[in-house]
């Protein structure tokens, strides 16, 4: 019976990029003891409180910030990064809604948004290791550009911009956001300028 169970646990595995967590594992009847002693026995690792991963699998550190952190959605930088358009930042963004305690997270850059600027645009990614995890979609990032390109400098906010635009923008969606967050002059000038290169 301890090998089947065994059995199950280390192929739930396998067709979880190597994750297995004790809700899951409890749907098969699997109790958490018999998970932890796995654990000692070096065939499975504790990475956080009920996730567990297989020996020889390494950690992604976006799909365990998201497991521990489930309201949280990845941020403008993170963003970036998940839709393949930048480098991966030093820290991650994480955008959590105005009224989560931010208090613990740790090895991230977290953010408080208002209700409409935290829910707008929210979309889900797969990571370069084949998880699902929330981020924000193109349009809102083309956006958020738009919004902090005082922060930015020229040659970056163009190469930005013209990267996301290609990655393949839905125009109705970009320009319901543009209203939304009141920057319809901004992205304007920006998609003008985007068409006369093309």
């Amino acid at each position: 019976m301890e090998n089947k169970k065994t059995s199950i646990l280390l192929e739930m595995a396998d067709n979880n990029d190597g994750y297995v967590s004790v809700a899951d594992a409890a749907r098969f009847g699997i109790a958490q003891t018999f998970i932890s002693e796995l654990a000692e026995q070096g065939l499975l690792t504790r990475i956080a409180k009920g996730l567990y991963i297989k020996k020889g699998y390494e950690p992604d550190p976006y799909y365990l910030l998201h497991y521990i952190y489930k309201k949280a959605i990845f941020g403008y930088r993170s963003s970036l990064y998940l839709h393949g358009i930048e480098e991966a930042p030093k820290t991650p963004d994480l955008c959590l809604p105005s009224n989560y305690m931010t208090a613990g997270i740790e090895g991230a850059s977290c953010r408080h948004l208002g209700k409409k600027e935290f829910q707008t645009g929210q979309s889900l990614v797969v990571t370069e290791k084949g998880n699902l995890v929330p981020c924000y979609d193109l349009e809102r990032l083309f956006v958020d550009t738009i919004r902090r390109q005082k922060e930015i400098d020229s040659k970056t906010l163009k190469q930005r911009l013209t990267s996301i635009y290609q990655t393949g923008i839905y125009e109705e969606k970009l320009w319901a956001y543009a209203k939304a967050f009141h920057c319809e002059a901004e992205v304007s000038i920006a998609m003008k300028l985007l068409l006369l290169e093309r």
